[in-house]
């Protein structure tokens, strides 16, 4: 199943007081919407890029805001560290590697080692063996860090 990631998947990955202070920190935008929400349009971007370049031939949605269900969470790792980096907030270094594990994965998509869920539920062609992924760590949600509500 594919999807918009949202500010509630953003919160498993930042603090919704961190995605405010973001908000507010920089100078205001020229768009009315909040700044958080430009940040995930550029991940979602920048994910389907990686997913665009698989030699798996993955479909893409026509609906350029949705990605596969399956590397929203990774998405949003990687989002939150341009949230942190632009907040007053020190980048802990589980964020940096859960950030540096999304990379990863996006990239071992481009290689075509990994495959997500196409849009249109079909199989994916390509050749090879398809390398699954998998987490030996914990998820890092903004309940489990220090100094946040």
């Amino acid at each position: 199943m594919w999807r918009t990631p949202t500010k509630d998947d953003l919160i498993d990955s930042v603090s919704e007081k961190e995605i405010g202070s973001y908000d507010n920190a920089a100078s205001p935008s020229l768009s009315a919407r909040p700044r958080h929400e430009s940040v995930i349009a550029r991940t979602v971007a920048f994910v389907r890029g990686y997913i665009a370049s698989s030699p798996k031939r993955i479909t893409l949605s026509t609906d350029k805001s949705m990605l596969p269900d399956s590397l929203i969470a990774p998405a949003m790792d990687y989002a939150a560290i341009s949230i942190i980096k632009r907040s007053d907030t020190e980048t802990a270094q589980l964020r940096q590697t859960a950030a540096d594990n999304a990379l990863k994965l996006f990239q071992s998509i481009a290689e075509g080692k990994f495959t997500p869920e196409s849009y249109d539920g079909a199989a994916v062609s390509g050749q090879g063996a398809v390398e699954l992924a998998a987490s030996s760590r914990r998820r890092v949600t903004s309940a489990s860090l220090e100094g946040t509500p």
